[in-house]
Order: structure tokens, then C-alpha cells, then sequence
């Protein structure tokens, strides 16, 4: 008998060790869990700062032309609140700022630009706030006219028989060439040619050469047709 009691008892502080071991293992677990799920509802639960908070998206410029052979260009644009002040900067440098009105509109009369290319941004100021800077804009500011040569035909030259003459010539790359109101087409190197027909008598063959800024070149050739 008092071996079976022996036996229960070694039986029973085996089973307590086992199940504080237990309790120990699992339940430290769980305490770690249950402070990890209280921290995070207490951080769902703080409502951020307006500062934290309040952000400004940038404005948005109305689009702008790649080149121009004008010393100065208006800007505009749409800004995300009224009264918001729309600052401009060329070349990384602020130039002026301006309003933004109850259509959420802006504008600046005119932007004066450098030589050759200007980038051009914008950003959103609203109190003690303000925006990113817009993504730059790249204008080019282009005074030069292309350059033009006519090879064919040459001025007063007289054509006899067939109402028509070829007209050949050479310009710079991405030039638009009109012949009177032809376009000839321009390959990479500038050159092109074209038939311009002829009516008889003196015809003036009017060539005019532009650049994407709008600079112009122009040659003018008068030739003769006698049938």
C-alpha cells in the first residue's frame, strides 16, 4: 500500500512539473502576443497630428511647347485649393508666384526664359505647408532660323516643254520644308527634293524652311515655262 502511494504521489509532481512547464512555455507566448495586440490598438487608436497629416498635391502646368523663338512664354495651370500660392522656378531657381483663384485656376503673364533649354517647375504653398515640386517641363529657346540651301533650280532659269521643274536643296535635321504649299519630305540629313509643277510664264518657287521654335528661313527662285 504504501508502495501505490509512493508511486500516485511521484506520478502527481510529475504531472504538476509537466503542466508548469507547460504554463510556462505557452503562457509566456501568449503574454508576449496579448502586449503586442495591445500596443497595436493603442497606436490604431491615436488619431495623427494635423501636421502628420496634411499634405499638398502639387500643381498641375498647362502643357508648354517645346521650343519657342519667344524671349518670354505665360504660364498656367490648376492648383488643388483656393488661395493656394503657386510658386515658378526656372532652372531650379524661384522666379515669381502668383494666386490660385476660385476655379482653382493660376497664370503668370509671362515667363522670360534663357538661351537654349530652360526647365521649368512649379510647387503648392498653403500656410506653413507646400507640395513636391511638378515634374520640370523642358523648353527650348531657339533665335537661329535653320539653315537653307536651294541647289535646283537656279532663279530666272527658263524651262521649256515639260510644265514642271525639280527643286533640290539641303536644310538641318527636323526642319519642316514647304514649297509653295507642297511638303516635300526631309530625310534625316535635312535633304530633299520635289517636282513642282509650272504654269506658264513666271512661276515663283517660294521655299520655307522651320524649326520647331518656329524660326523661319526663306528662298525664293523665279523660273520661266514656255511650252
Amino acid at each position: 500500500l504504501q508502495h501505490k502511494l509512493y508511486k500516485n504521489t511521484a506520478i502527481t509532481i510529475a504531472v504538476i512539473v509537466v503542466t508548469i512547464a507547460i504554463l510556462f512555455f505557452f503562457g509566456l507566448q501568449l503574454l508576449v502576443k496579448l502586449s503586442l495586440f495591445l500596443g497595436n490598438i493603442k497606436s490604431i487608436g491615436e488619431i495623427p497630428s494635423a501636421s502628420e497629416n496634411a499634405f499638398i498635391l502639387p500643381p498641375i502646368l498647362d502643357p508648354i511647347p517645346e521650343a519657342t523663338n519667344s524671349a518670354g512664354i505665360p504660364i498656367s495651370g490648376i492648383g488643388s485649393s483656393e488661395g493656394q500660392t503657386i510658386e515658378v522656378y526656372l532652372n531650379g531657381a524661384f522666379i515669381t508666384d502668383t494666386l490660385v483663384d476660385k476655379e482653382l485656376r493660376f497664370s503668370v503673364s509671362e515667363l522670360r526664359l534663357e538661351i537654349g533649354e530652360n526647365q521649368i517647375a512649379a510647387k503648392a504653398k498653403q500656410g506653413d505647408k507646400e507640395s513636391e515640386l511638378t515634374q520640370e517641363v523642358i523648353v527650348a529657346f531657339e533665335t537661329t532660323p535653320p539653315a537653307l540651301e536651294v541647289k535646283e533650280p537656279f532663279g530666272g532659269q527658263m524651262v521649256r516643254k515639260t510644265p514642271q521643274v525639280k527643286v533640290v536643296g539641303k536644310t538641318e535635321p527636323e526642319v519642316r520644308i514647304v514649297i509653295n504649299e507642297f511638303l516635300p519630305v526631309v530625310d534625316s540629313s535635312g535633304n530633299f527634293s520635289f517636282i513642282f509643277p509650272l504654269k506658264e510664264g513666271e512661276n515663283l518657287v517660294k521655299v520655307v524652311a522651320s524649326d520647331r521654335a518656329g524660326n523661319q528661313t526663306t528662298n525664293e527662285i523665279k523660273v520661266i515655262f514656255e511650252p
